[in-house]
């Protein structure tokens, strides 16, 4: 007998497992496939910290480009935002192309210490000599060249336990040498065998070293502690809970249908009328690797109501890139104005960017603390949750980017929707409507965009196949 169970997660809403159960006792559970949207908060500590830098960053250089055009950002993915608002229809009338402009250069200059809180450290320390009470462009000496190379001048105040991560410790014999010097212990050589601590060589240095530069010793040494891991990141990575074909056949391949566009409330008449609409996107695999899908036409001549069916075989991934499981893909979703294609392109630029900067800033803190850290960080069980982290804190970087921006110069922009999914082993499926499990199609899903005065709705599935 096959009896689904549906436990409660903390927010109430059901989680769908299966299991077979023979006299009462659970046999074996099914893989249920699940979906996810981006999260309000981060809920890892250290990548909310660096995701709270580089969004402030990002920020800082996109009001610099908005402000001045041709710059010195000009070029770069910040550049090519703010070049694209500076050329959308929208900007073109009422001044607002000026006032957009007139606003973002009196963020830069405001007091640097009162912008803080919109761009963070950066512009809150004091470095270089520069003033007491100076102003926020007397840092953009630091965002030259974007926020992949800006994240390299943040000051970020991280610790490798905010990673997980367990300091690596040294076993030593109490005895009565030992002793207290500046708030420090002190051991006598004598404790720890004569000659380990003589210059260019000896047993303590050649262990310290392997602790440094081995995974394995990572694990040995306590710095991968599994049990603080999956408490800090929710879980690890590892191969396939359910061999092939334990239940039916395998589908090795994962592909994102886009079905329907839809005006639930038409746009701002000023500038919309019968423009035509496209899609762009970008894609994140489970390793975190991004890449542009290509925009494509959906329509135009959209009113209250009306919709578009398009069926495209949108995106593809390949569920055998790498061994690990469970697997996290997402798809972001650019919604623009045929004409406004350049926003969605610079977009989709900038989000490599930020992912570039966010992959940056752990890699920092990583060699601050440490080779040690650096090797746990590479671990096969902790690198595909941390780069599954690393994806999701981009999406909401990105996110609050728009956000921002649609809050500073006003609701003329479609925010990027992302559709995440989580595949738990080559062996996942969904449920069928009847409640029976075993679907190599998702339900209909939908992504609602807000902006330019109006909402459209994108309709979408997943699909399994070998």
């Amino acid at each position: 007998m096959n009896t689904p169970i549906y436990p409660m997660t903390a927010n109430a809403m059901p989680v769908m497992t299966d299991a077979r159960f023979d006299r009462g006792e659970m046999v074996a559970a099914r893989p249920v496939i699940t979906h996810e949207e981006t999260p309000a908060e981060l809920d890892n500590a250290a990548i909310a910290a660096v995701a709270e830098e580089v969004l402030g960053l990002a920020k800082l250089s996109l009001t610099a480009a908005i402000a001045e055009p041709e710059g010195s950002l000009r070029g770069t993915a910040e550049g090519e935002v703010a070049m694209a608002l500076h050329k959308m229809p929208f900007a073109q009338h009422g001044g607002k192309a000026e006032a957009m402009q007139k606003r973002a250069a009196a963020m830069l200059d405001a007091d640097r210490k009162a912008m803080a809180p919109v761009f963070g450290s950066v512009v809150a320390r004091e470095a270089g000599g520069l003033p007491e009470g100076g102003k926020v462009r007397d840092v953009l000496g630091a965002i030259e060249g974007g926020i992949t190379r800006a994240i390299d001048v943040v000051d970020l105040k991280i610790t490798p336990e905010q990673f997980g991560v367990t300091r690596p410790t040294i076993d030593v014999p109490i005895g009565p040498g030992l002793r207290l010097e500046d708030g420090n212990l002190v051991v006598p050589r004598d404790l720890l065998g004569g000659t380990q601590f003589e210059a260019g060589g000896g047993e303590f240095e050649a262990a310290l070293s392997g602790i440094e530069e081995t995974e394995e010793s990572a694990i040995e040494s306590g710095v991968f502690d599994l049990e603080r891991f999956e408490m800090v990141w929710g879980g690890t990575a590892g191969a396939d809970p359910h061999p092939e074909s334990e239940f039916e056949a395998v589908t090795d391949k994962l592909r994102l249908h886009v079905l329907r566009v839809r005006c639930v409330d038409e746009t701002n008449p000023e500038w919309w009328g019968d423009d035509e609409i496209a899609l762009g996107g970008v894609s994140v695999d489970e390793d975190g690797d991004t890449k542009k899908i290509a925009e494509r036409f959906v329509g135009s001549g959209f009113r209250d109501g009306r919709s578009k069916t398009v069926n495209w075989p949108y995106h593809m991934f390949s569920l055998r890139e790498s061994y690990h499981f469970p697997k996290r893909f997402g798809v972001s979703f650019l919604l623009a104005e045929k004409d406004n294609g350049r926003l969605s392109a610079a977009i989709q630029k900038l989000w490599e960017n930020v992912k570039g900067a966010v992959s940056s800033a752990i890699a920092k803190v990583a060699a601050a603390a440490g080779k040690a850290v650096a090797a746990f960080l590479a671990i096969p069980a902790a690198a595909p949750v941390i780069a599954a982290a690393i994806s999701k804190a981009v999406d909401w970087v990105l996110g609050r980017i728009v956000d921002w921006l649609i809050r500073l110069f006003g609701d003329d922009i479609f925010p990027a929707q992302t559709a995440w999914i989580t595949i738990p082993s080559l062996s996942a499926r969904w449920y069928h409507l009847d409640g029976q499990w075993g679907a190599t199609w998702s339900p209909v899903l939908t992504k609602r965009f807000r902006g330019f005065g109006g909402t459209y709705d994108l309709d979408y599935r997943w699909q399994l196949y070998g």
